[in-house]
């Protein structure tokens, strides 16, 4: 497995559009959350529903996402947070399972 921790950012709903979309190489086969925290409620009711026109409703899970943020006294400047995996070549034939 091959990690990378990326530069931090500004916008989670950015992020949030960039990992539910094809990717820069159509590498985002599948999008789904496997996680999540105490007290936010089921996964299927954060995953962003899929609308009319085939793109993900985002605004429920970044209003969450962000309420800390906006919620503090001094907010981060850049609190977004993301590291991506892959697999090694050796192991393409494999996949991640959640």
């Amino acid at each position: 497995m091959i990690t990378r921790v990326h530069r931090r950012g500004r916008r989670v709903g950015g992020l949030l559009r960039y990992l539910y979309g094809p990717g820069r190489r159509e590498e985002h086969v599948r999008p789904r959350l496997v996680a999540s925290w105490d007290g936010a409620g089921s996964l299927t009711e954060l995953e962003p529903p899929v609308g009319a026109d085939g793109r993900r409703d985002l605004r429920h899970l970044v209003g969450m996402l962000e309420q800390p943020v906006h919620a503090a006294d001094r907010a981060p400047t850049r609190p977004v947070w993301h590291a991506s995996m892959r697999l090694a070549p050796q192991d393409r034939h494999r996949e991640f399972s959640d």
